[in-house]
């Protein structure tokens, strides 16, 4: 998929705020600097935003994970390595696409569905794009949003504390520099 396109595929109005806001970062660039990131743009969003560090194939740290994403997973996110919270059967295919994402650069946008523990189904939507570092030698980030598609989302207990599930959809996000091989 085509950066261009976002618009109008993505469901969420979370995600069409992150489309706008990245856009107007970037300007004519590939990619917005993690300083021009004004997340003012973005301040209802903010407990559903994450910013992650994809250092190497094993250390994908959350650096900010907003409230919402707490409550959904049952933990603080924050500070936490994504490879902690993944089923380690998942965690080569995640790390291999986070690499890929920063690597290339691109995003991602994907769905995904949680049975909650009284049987009920939770559908999110997410869009993960590549911010790059400050400083000449840093990791480049990826700047991510996780919509819910209804409304009652945490009144239940999370379907799987302590895990991210792996998404259900998932494809890449063509920003100007191609997507890569990697599934």
């Amino acid at each position: 998929m085509d950066v261009r396109d976002l618009p109008k595929v993505v469901l969420s109005r979370g995600c069409q705020r992150l489309v706008e806001a990245w856009d107007g970062w970037r300007g004519g660039r590939l990619l917005p600097r993690k300083a021009e990131m004004n997340l003012a743009h973005l301040s209802e969003d903010l407990p559903w935003l994450a910013l992650l560090e994809v250092i190497d194939k094993d250390l994908a740290r959350l650096r900010v994970a907003g409230s919402s994403l707490r409550d959904v997973y049952g933990m603080e996110m924050t500070g936490r390595n994504l490879k902690d919270l993944t089923d380690p059967a998942d965690w080569p295919r995640r790390s291999a696409r986070y690499l890929a994402q920063v690597g290339q650069p691109c995003g991602a946008y994907y769905f995904r569905r949680d049975t909650l523990p009284d049987g009920k189904i939770v559908s999110y939507e997410t869009l993960a794009l590549p911010v790059d570092a400050d400083a000449e030698g840093r990791q480049r980030h990826m700047l991510c949003i996780i919509s819910p598609l209804q409304h009652w989302y945490a009144l239940d207990e999370p379907a799987a504390p302590h895990r991210v599930p792996m998404p259900t959809a998932f494809q890449y996000v063509d920003i100007g520099a191609g997507h890569p091989d990697v599934t």
